[in-house]
């Protein structure tokens, strides 16, 4: 997870269950320089987080999860269907899934602000 505050990113550090973070723990990022300024070593995916930040401005937050179900449609190489009613009207229908990149590489981060402006996540 990630919060833009300013010209700082505030992002979970690599490796460290939450139910034990302290916020001493929590990562600080410089964003323009993405320099690591405070905190603990920053979540591997830290590119991911300010490729959406630099793309997106006014994204504020990131919530990066490995939820089950979209886990395993990604697997799949399938979008995630549109079901119900709310999925249709915040997100616009269904999810697509992003080309497989290595974890916690900019490959990985400029192909999901590749989908994102594909269309999903436009209602910001």
């Amino acid at each position: 997870m990630s919060v833009k505050i300013n010209n700082k990113i505030y992002i979970t550090p690599s490796g460290v269950p939450y139910d034990i973070l302290k916020e001493k723990d929590i990562s600080v990022l410089d964003f323009e320089t993405e320099k690591h300024i405070e905190g603990l070593k920053p979540s591997s995916e830290k590119a991911l987080h300010l490729e959406i930040y630099k793309n997106f401005p006014g994204i504020k937050a990131v919530v990066h999860t490995h939820s089950l179900y979209a886990s395993i449609y990604s697997a799949l190489r399938k979008p995630v269907p549109c079901y119900i009613e709310d999925q249709a009207q915040i997100i616009g229908g269904e999810i697509p899934v992003a080309e497989y990149k290595l974890p916690g590489t900019l490959d990985l981060a400029l192909e999901a602000v590749k989908k994102f402006k594909l269309g999903f996540m436009v209602y910001y």
